[in-house]
């Protein structure tokens, strides 16, 4: 589970601006928000190995596949996504990914 898959085009560079804009002014609720819009939550990750190594989660897009390139965040943004969030352990996940996928704007972007 390398990725998740999001539309071509400006959709996913708005993502990825959105999130980077969350992580340098370390705002949680911003990334929880993006995060909801695109319909992308944590996983637990089970061998805890990524292609970039130790990791404690990955990350997904639920709902259908749309569109062509797959976006995966890399080491250090994945890191420091996890880490804003607050997922330190593995029992972390499923809470901050119930918290995601209640919010208001879940799928908004979609």
């Amino acid at each position: 589970m390398a990725g998740f898959d999001l539309s071509s085009g400006s959709g996913s560079n708005q993502f990825l601006f959105d999130v980077k804009e969350a992580l340098n002014t370390s705002d949680r609720q911003k990334l929880v928000k993006c995060l909801a819009e695109y319909k992308v939550v944590p996983v637990k990750n089970q061998w805890r190995k990524s292609e970039f190594g130790q990791s404690v989660g990955n990350f997904e897009r639920r709902g259908p596949k749309v569109g062509g390139n797959n976006h995966a965040f890399g080491q250090k943004t994945r890191q420091s996504v996890l880490s804003l969030l607050g997922i330190d352990e593995e029992e972390d996940v499923e809470p901050v990914r119930e918290e995601i996928k209640s919010h208001p704007n879940w799928g908004d972007s979609c």
